[in-house]
């Protein structure tokens, strides 16, 4: 069973928000997430992370693409930081050098996109203590 906004397998699993440029990867990463028994939110732009971000149920990590339209990652990463957020950041991208980018020091996780998601699912639970 799949779990998307306010439908969720479990109900004591955390609401995590996946913010990806592409429809393809944000589907399959829901999917997989949803698969895992998390609730997932989902975002294709900067703007809609920041409208979604505390939207019912509030999100309690954020999977980030840097390359988000409307400003991309650098926009949200600086909102967060700003409005002082208390919310875990993984940023998930193929771009190594993000892992040392000044814009995303404050991130909790770097990983590296590829065709499987298994590590960074383990990323997610292990910031958020899911076993």
């Amino acid at each position: 069973m799949i779990n998307f906004e306010g439908s969720p397998k479990n109900e004591n699993m955390p609401v995590i928000l996946i913010a990806d440029a592409n429809p393809r990867i944000l589907s399959f990463l829901a999917n997989e997430f949803g698969d895992a028994g998390f609730v997932v939110k989902k975002a294709g732009n900067a703007d809609a992370v920041m409208i979604k971000v505390n939207e019912p149920p509030a999100a309690c990590l954020l999977v980030l693409d840097p390359h988000l339209p409307f400003g991309g990652g650098k926009k949200v990463m600086e909102k967060i930081t700003f409005l002082e957020m208390k919310i875990p950041v993984v940023i998930y991208s193929p771009y190594d050098e993000y892992a040392d980018h000044p814009d995303y020091r404050s991130a909790d996780a770097f990983v590296e996109k590829t065709a499987n998601p298994v590590f960074l699912i383990e990323i997610v639970k292990k910031i958020l203590g899911v076993k």
